[in-house]
């Protein structure tokens, strides 16, 4: 794709892009950030751009999945570890440590095997706390599907665990 024909790409199809871009920020500085570094991977890709009306999709995909980048960075992941070996857990029992210790790794097991789509809905709903709301806006749902998902990917894991707590 020559330069002339980039720029006419661009200037057709900008505005979609921060229409996206405004679907996830409402700070003007975000929306802008995310177009301008959807507009960068689009220059490096663009010879891979077969055939170049597609420009759009991979615009769009490329504004899309900038602008989850960005959230996941601005939300950031917040785990809080508990060391055994140190006693943190005082007040339970050795019987009950080992327990807990043990139903941790069992359900990192199932976390394993549970399908990638649910797993991402876990990690995003459990791991980084963001709402329903701000789930469904990420992946392009609706609140009350985000709902549905979450409560069947936590049944699967649930009967995942218990399956394996009785072996």
């Amino acid at each position: 794709m020559e330069i002339s024909e980039f720029i006419e790409y661009v200037r057709r199809y900008r505005h979609d892009f921060v229409g996206i871009a405004h679907h996830y920020f409402h700070d003007e500085h975000e929306v802008e950030d995310a177009v301008q570094d959807a507009l960068i991977r689009l220059w490096m890709a663009r010879e891979r751009i077969e055939p170049p009306e597609r420009f759009r999709q991979y615009g769009a995909t490329a504004t899309r999945n900038i602008c989850l980048d960005k959230i996941k960075q601005k939300h950031g992941l917040h785990f809080v570890e508990v060391d055994l070996a140190e006693g943190k857990t005082s007040g339970h029992s050795p019987q009950s440590v080992l327990e807990e210790s043990e139903n941790e790794t069992l359900m990192q097991q199932c976390m394993k095997e549970l399908p990638a789509k649910y797993k991402e809905l876990i990690r995003m709903r459990n791991g980084e706390g963001l709402s329903y709301k701000d789930i469904a806006n990420l992946i392009g749902s609706t609140e009350s599907s985000v709902r549905g998902m979450v409560a069947r990917a936590r049944s699967i894991l649930i009967r995942q665990f218990n399956e394996r707590r009785k072996k």
